[in-house]
C-alpha cells in the first residue's frame, strides 16, 4: 500500500537526483579533460557518460516496471536488470577504448625526452574535489536506500556507480598531479587511465 508507493517514489527521487547529477558533473568533467589533456580525466568522463546514458535507461526502465498495464498484468519489473545489464555492457565497450588510447599514448611517448602535456589548473582541482565530495554523499544515500530495498536491482546499480565514481575521480585527480613530482611520472596518468578502465569493466 501506502508503504511501497512511498517506497518507489524515493527510489524514483534518488535515480532522478543521480541523472540530474551526473548530467552537471558531465559538463564539469568535460571541461576538465579539455582543460587538462589527461587520460585519467578521459576515463572518469567515460565513466560519466555510461553513468547518464546507463541512469536515463534505469530510469526509463523503473518508470516502465511500475507502470501497470493489461498486456503486463504483473508489472514489467524483469525490465529492471535488463536496463541493468544494458548500463554494464555499454560501460565495458567505452572502457575498452580508453584502455586502447591510454595503451596508445604510452607507446608514443615511452622513449620520447619530452612527456605528453597533462596540466590540471587549480579551478579542476577544485572541481574534482567537489565531484568526490558530492558523490561520495549521494553513495551513502544509495547505500542506505539499497539496505532499506535490498531487491531493488536499480538503486543497486547507482550505488555502485558512486562508489566507482569515488574512486576513478580521486585516480583522475592524483595521476596527472604526479607529474610535479617528476617528469618521469607522465606515465602515472596512462596507467591511471587504463586501472580505472579495468575496474569500471
Amino acid at each position: 500500500g501506502s508503504f511501497t508507493t512511498k517506497a518507489d517514489s524515493e527510489i524514483m527521487l534518488v535515480i532522478r537526483a543521480s541523472v540530474l547529477i551526473n548530467f552537471g558533473l558531465f559538463l564539469c568533467k568535460l571541461y576538465a579533460f579539455i582543460a587538462s589533456g589527461s587520460l585519467a580525466v578521459l576515463a572518469s568522463l567515460v565513466d560519466s557518460v555510461i553513468d547518464l546514458l546507463g541512469q536515463g535507461a534505469l530510469l526509463f526502465t523503473s518508470y516502465l516496471a511500475g507502470d501497470s498495464h493489461e498486456d503486463y498484468p504483473i508489472g514489467r519489473r524483469r525490465l529492471e536488470p535488463v536496463g541493468v545489464m544494458i548500463c554494464a555492457v555499454v560501460m565495458g565497450m567505452a572502457s575498452i577504448e580508453v584502455i586502447s588510447t591510454s595503451t596508445m599514448r604510452l607507446l608514443k611517448f615511452w622513449n620520447s625526452p619530452e612527456p605528453p602535456p597533462v596540466f590540471l589548473c587549480p579551478s579542476v582541482v577544485a572541481m574534482l574535489v567537489g565531484i568526490i565530495l558530492l558523490k561520495a554523499v549521494l553513495w551513502s544515500w544509495c547505500k542506505r536506500l539499497a539496505q532499506r530495498h535490498p531487491h531493488n536491482e536499480a538503486v543497486r546499480a547507482i550505488a555502485q556507480d558512486n562508489a566507482n565514481d569515488v574512486i576513478s575521480n580521486f585516480a583522475a585527480l592524483l595521476a596527472p598531479e604526479t607529474i610535479h613530482f617528476s617528469q618521469q611520472f607522465w606515465v602515472a596518468d596512462p596507467f591511471a587511465g587504463i586501472a580505472i578502465s579495468i575496474y569500471i569493466i
